[in-house]
């Protein structure tokens, strides 16, 4: 199956509120698949942004940029993926389409991000794509 147009734009919410984030998901939901949550909007909101977007269909391509120690960043790659299960577990939202991990963190850092997210995905039976 041919992916539509709308899957080759990712619209930054790189905005102050989340009022104006839901008028811009709202207006272009129609033309955009994919939106970036960085950590403006992050810091923000939280998880509470990302599982908007994932109520509403959307993809959403978590833009934190991990970089520290191994173990930390598999840490908050296993929580990234979390993300794909709402609150209490019972329910599977869409899940994260991509987040970002800095390279200059090293082969060690990237290996341990990678495991974290297959055994976290695997264990939550979040599909691969």
């Amino acid at each position: 199956m041919k992916e539509s147009q709308n899957a080759q734009l990712i619209l930054a919410l790189d905005i102050d509120n989340f009022a104006q984030a839901r008028q811009l998901i709202d207006e272009l939901e129609d033309t955009v698949d994919i939106f970036k949550v960085g950590s403006q909007m992050f810091t923000l909101y939280g998880p509470f942004i990302t599982r908007y977007l994932q109520a509403k269909g959307k993809k959403v391509f978590l833009d934190l940029k991990f970089h520290d120690i191994p173990h930390t960043v598999a840490s908050a790659v296993k929580s990234a993926v979390s993300l794909s299960v709402a609150p209490h577990g019972d329910v599977v939202l869409a899940p994260l389409f991509m987040l970002t991990v800095h390279t200059v963190g090293g082969k060690e850092m990237l290996e341990a991000a990678v495991m974290a997210a297959q055994i976290q995905a695997q264990a939550l039976n979040i599909p691969r794509h």
